[in-house]
């Protein structure tokens, strides 16, 4: 690092952090000067919406993100120098680029450049040299003359880099050399070139991204939120984008990344979470293990396995969606009182008038509100109907009063009697149709019974029988019924259940919720069905989607995504581009190549990864003496190594419980881990190897590598390759008697244990 640069960059720093503390004082006394403007508002409102209390709000809102991102660029206010002379203007500029921007608010002239503006670009895509970007007036061509990289921790620069661009260099090693935390951390630092263009594609219509392990699927999809924020800050707020991730594990594993960013109330959820904002019925907990323990268990028999796939597959196609739309469709057969209604004996509105009201007329509303408005109409119809009957009556009436004062003009007391009687009758029977009227309305809408969203459900299941044209399906059908019902029965739910209850909660009550979402983005998405897919795109009535997974990791491949294309064909139209990412950051080419000989045995014709170069020891494949012994003495030797986050990993829940209380006595610190955690701590862990997806370790310990436990078929590979590529640093892999055939001996370091 030369001298001479190093006192001209410290001190350019300091101009900047100088400006920056000013700025942030400023910021400090206006966000105090908006607040108390935001509670004179509030006073002034007296509870209620006035434009002022709203503007006040929305100008708080602004003041306090601002002082937000200056605080944090108090620190570390950039990471990158770039000199670069536009061919137009023929003069050389410098522009410093970091996480937030930063300007004069004199001049509005950048003192710090975000990373998210086109400008930006030339450091993530470009070598010194020859460049351009583009912006919304055009592409800007030039010359990058020097691009800087700096190291500042706490306003001193610590390490400056002269780089043409980032790559598998030393800059990048030494950030992927780093420990996992217990969050998911930002790589604004690091963004690759093949990542850059998929954060920045355009966002109008779906992306798919096929990513290796590790190739920073999601972290990418985080970054194209931020990207989309600041470029259409205009039109899209933060509530407007969605993130919809496996597990809420998961979803606290990567929650920190946006805020950190500053950018909050992104709507992340799971889809049994969105489910549960959205319906009004308390639903039941899912339980997505079930199919795939079972798939997994030696001890359940091939019939039965295939049994469960089609299940599975059937259950999460676009066919079971059809027949329940059919169910829907003919619904209201079951909850229509089959009848009409009358006057005393009289019809005056029918049972098919009804109908076609209700299924025709009526169609735009929910069946909820279908009811109410059902009444609406019933009612004006009635009251016109009984309105004709009694005028009906008073003109029979008035026309025998004619004759009777015609006939009896000569004999007043005989015709004064006859006109009592007659009134008197007509009196009676108005009353009469006012008494029979008066509640049949309301008495057949009280017939009318909407079942909750739980019961209409199980309803479909257990009585609807699909019309002819599904006559191919009655098997896949009949097994549908057969272990949902069971499911439902025992109070359980799979997330393959949560697309025909949104769609019933839809069409029965509506939304609990109204979502304004402008971007979707779906998180390890190989494992989401044809239904989910369609489900979503259906409820946010768009086609901005974000797509990212990985078939090699699709270990519910028997429900979930097989091919990408055939996806994008049943689900989205032609405008949706592909992107494929190789090269995985996270494991070093060691455990790499041992992970990607796993997968290639059952995977034949997919892109293998590519490891960035970064070495470390070659994967242990362990004979253990003592298996507890064995992996306690292991843990102990990576907390000494100064490793932050250990994962042991085995296939099944059960033998998972078991090495966890073994440990548990050896190692008071480790934590297990299971479907009900929602919080991602770190530190050392038990847990099972279908939870371990899209998350990182240090290292992994593979407690039972043994070929009973992980035979070599499709489904296991897919599993042990998931596993396998968890750790940055380190993986062992343990056996007893005879290790798996999915585990290539000749890529890994052989232990015996003594």
């Amino acid at each position: 690092m030369n001298d001479i640069v190093l006192k001209e960059e410290q001190s350019k720093l300091n101009s900047v952090l100088e400006y920056i503390r000013k700025e942030k004082i400023r910021l400090e006394e206006e966000e105090k000067k908006q607040a108390a403007e935001v509670k004179k508002q509030k006073l002034a409102a007296g509870g209620s919406f006035t434009m002022d209390l709203f503007v006040a709000e929305k100008i708080y809102a602004i003041s306090e993100r601002l002082l937000k991102n200056i605080f944090k660029s108090l620190s570390t206010p950039y990471f990158t120098r770039i000199d670069f002379r536009n061919d137009e203007e023929k003069s050389e500029r410098k522009y410093y680029i970091g996480k937030w921007g930063v300007s004069n608010t004199k001049t509005q002239e950048p003192i710090v450049i975000d990373w998210r503006s086109p400008i930006a670009n030339l450091y993530y895509t470009h070598q010194v040299g020859s460049a351009e970007y583009s912006t919304p007036e055009g592409e800007v061509t030039g010359e990058i003359l020097l691009k800087r990289l700096f190291n500042i921790e706490e306003g001193q620069i610590k390490n400056i880099i002269e780089a043409d661009i980032i790559s598998e260099g030393d800059y990048l090693n030494d950030v992927l050399s780093d420990h996992a935390d217990a969050r998911l951390k930002d790589i604004v630092t690091t963004i690759q070139s093949e990542q850059n263009a998929v954060l920045r594609y355009n966002h109008r219509a779906p992306i798919i991204v096929q990513g290796v392990a590790g190739a920073g699927k999601t972290t990418i999809a985080l970054h194209r939120i931020m990207w989309m924020l600041y470029t259409f800050q205009k039109t899209m707020e933060p509530k407007n984008i969605m993130v919809i991730a496996p597990s809420p594990l998961f979803l606290d594993y990567i929650s920190a990344v946006l805020p950190d960013m500053g950018v909050e109330d992104v709507i992340q959820e799971t889809f049994y979470g969105l489910a549960c904002r959205l319906c009004s019925a308390k639903l039941y907990n899912v339980d997505d293990s079930y199919i795939l323990l079972n798939l997994l268990d030696k001890n359940v028999s091939d019939l039965d396995k295939t049994k469960y796939i089609n299940y599975a597959k059937f259950k999460g196609s676009l066919v079971f969606k059809e027949i329940l739309n059919e169910y829907i469709a003919n619904l209201y057969k079951y909850i229509l009182p089959k009848e009409g209604l009358y006057i005393k004996t009289k019809q005056v509105i029918s049972y098919d008038k009804i109908i076609s009201m209700f299924i025709n007329e009526l169609s735009p509303f929910n069946f909820s509100d279908r009811k109410k408005e059902l009444k609406k109409s019933l009612s004006n119809i009635y009251n016109t109907k009984t309105k004709i009957e009694q005028n009906s009556v008073e003109s029979k009436v008035k026309k025998r009063a004619n004759l009777v004062r015609e006939v009896y003009k000569d004999d007043a007391e005989k015709r004064q009697s006859l006109m009592k009687e007659l009134y008197k009758a007509r009196d009676e029977k108005i009353a009469e149709i006012d008494e029979f009227s008066k509640n049949t309305v309301k008495n057949y809408i009280d017939k009318l019974k909407v079942p909750t969203l739980l019961d209409s459900y199980k309803h479909f299941l257990s009585e609807y029988i699909p019309s002819e044209k599904f006559i191919d399906y009655t098997d896949e059908w009949n097994i549908l019924k057969e272990i949902t019902l069971k499911n439902l029965q025992s109070k359980k739910m799979e997330t393959s259940d949560i697309p025909p209850l949104l769609i019933l909660q839809e069409k029965l009550f509506g939304h609990k919720e109204t979502l304004d979402i402008h971007h979707t983005v779906l998180d390890e998405a190989q494992d989401f069905s044809p239904f989910m897919f369609d489900t979503l795109k259906s409820l946010t009535h768009n086609n901005s989607f974000t797509i990212v997974g990985d078939l090699a990791q699709g270990i519910y491949a028997y429900q979930g995504v097989q091919n990408w294309g055939k996806m994008k064909n049943d689900v989205f139209d032609e405008t949706s581009s592909y992107f494929e990412l190789v090269t995985s950051y996270r494991n070093t080419v060691e455990i790499m190549n041992l992970a990607e000989k796993c997968a290639i045995r059952h995977s034949q014709g997919r892109t293998p990864a590519k490891p960035v170069l970064r070495h470390g020891e070659m994967p242990k494949l362990i004979k253990a003496n003592n298996l507890i012994d064995d992996i306690a003495a292991e843990i102990q030797k990576h907390l000494d190594g100064n490793m932050k986050s250990i994962a042991v990993i085995d296939k099944m829940p059960n033998d998972c419980i078991d090495i966890y209380k073994k440990l548990k006595k050896k190692i008071p610190d480790i934590k297990y881990l299971d479907d009900k955690n929602t919080v991602y701590e770190g530190g050392i862990m038990v847990m099972p190897a279908y939870l371990c997806k899209g998350l990182e370790f240090d290292c992994v310990i593979i407690a039972n590598a043994e070929e009973s436990n992980f035979p070599d078929d499709f489904l296991h590979s897919r599993l042990l390759y998931v596993c396998m590529t968890r750790p940055i640093h380190k993986l062992s892999l343990y056996y007893t008697d005879s290790a798996s055939k999915l585990v290539d001996e000749n890529l890994c370091e052989q232990v015996n244990s003594i």
